[in-house]
């Protein structure tokens, strides 16, 4: 079973109404709903697009990412490394021209994306017949334009759709997550799910945020 792909319509008048709309505003992504809901000491990971091209954060860096995802350098490094990964192994050396590119801890970034290859979301994920990598997903609800670009969507083959998110985030221990899920980001895998139902057809069943820099990682399902 393949996930939804879009049909082609015959009919321009679709695309002449849509020529007209100004989809620029308003528009929200699940990151800034999740910090609308944040407490003031909560620190949010920016994983959608913002209004950036997406580039590196230094303009001296020719480094840049297709998928316009906004974020600190360290991030982007580990998002890019679990991008090109096949989910069961990652390339040392592509994580370490990202990293250099990106003047971070190469060390560090293809440590945590190894640390994500053994979570058991991506496990299945790896084994998952069908499923979609960087994938930017909008909807347009009560003339709001949401959008956001998923890390990880994968159908399993008894049809259950999951999602994961990375989080590379200082925290600790698993209450550390705990308290920036209830602080935030919780209503960003509210959104995702939002996201995923309405453009793919199926509500997912689990939302996985997968805080990679937690000992031992933490592994939180943000519908549960």
């Amino acid at each position: 079973v393949k996930l939804a792909q879009p049909e082609l319509n015959a009919d321009t008048s679709l695309i002449h109404a849509i020529q007209a709309v100004d989809f620029k505003e308003p528009r929200t992504t699940p990151t800034k709903l999740a910090r609308q809901s944040q407490a003031e000491d909560t620190e949010i990971d920016g994983d959608e697009p913002e209004d950036t091209d997406g580039g590196a954060p230094d303009e001296s860096v020719a480094f840049t990412f297709a998928s316009g995802k906004a974020g600190t350098a360290f991030g982007l490094a580990l998002h890019r490394v679990m991008e090109q990964s096949d989910l069961i192994s990652v390339s040392e050396a592509d994580g370490i021209a990202v990293s250099t590119a990106l003047r971070v801890d190469a060390t560090e970034v293809l440590t945590l994306a190894r640390a994500a290859l053994a979570t058991p979301p991506v496990q299945r994920a790896a084994l998952a017949p069908d499923g979609l990598r960087e994938a930017y997903l909008g909807i347009q609800r009560d003339g709001i334009c949401l959008e956001g670009i998923l890390d990880l969507v994968f159908r399993n083959a008894d049809g259950t759709v999951e999602v994961v998110d990375y989080k590379s985030d200082r925290v600790q221990t698993y209450d550390e997550a705990m308290s920036k899920m209830d602080n935030g980001y919780r209503h960003q895998g509210l959104a995702y799910a939002e996201l995923v139902e309405s453009s793919l057809g199926v509500r997912p069943k689990h939302v996985w945020f997968i805080f990679l820099r937690a000992a031992p990682v933490a592994v939180i399902d943000a519908l549960t």
